[in-house]
């Protein structure tokens, strides 16, 4: 029996990259990084992502950028319709990182055998823990 595709989903922040960390010096095992690309994320957040893409080159760990390639950037939706990002709204979390994660881990993972096909390493704070 396979084992299920083990992957990061990366943010930038301080606990996915701790994560990442982790699994470069195998602390914890994992087949995979995958950052989801809003295309509007602060330009250290990029700083952070880009030195970390590099680590995990350097380590061999396979580090994947995936987007929701279709509407744009966020930001430049939102404000093209008009509308304001609302905390709670979990629409723009749902189809700018979630969906394009999914997509790519539907396409790495072995999803022939008995489920679960993927399991994912998420960092999130305590204050968080609601999420």
């Amino acid at each position: 029996m396979s084992r299920p595709f083990r992957y990061i989903s990366y943010g930038g922040g301080v606990q996915s990259t701790v994560l990442v960390l982790w699994a470069i010096t195998k602390r914890i095992e994992c087949d995979a990084v995958i950052f989801a690309d809003t295309g509007s994320e602060e330009p250290g957040t990029y700083a952070t992502v880009a030195a970390i893409e590099k680590m995990c080159e350097d380590a061999n760990l396979p580090f994947y950028t995936v987007s929701h390639s279709s509407k744009g950037p966020l930001w430049e939706f939102y404000s093209g319709e008009g509308l304001l990002p609302m905390v709670g709204i979990v629409w723009c979390t749902t189809n700018w990182k979630i969906a394009p994660i999914r997509r790519k881990v539907r396409e790495l993972a072995d999803c022939t055998g008995p489920k679960p096909w993927a399991h994912a390493y998420l960092g999130i704070t305590t204050d968080e823990a609601h999420r």
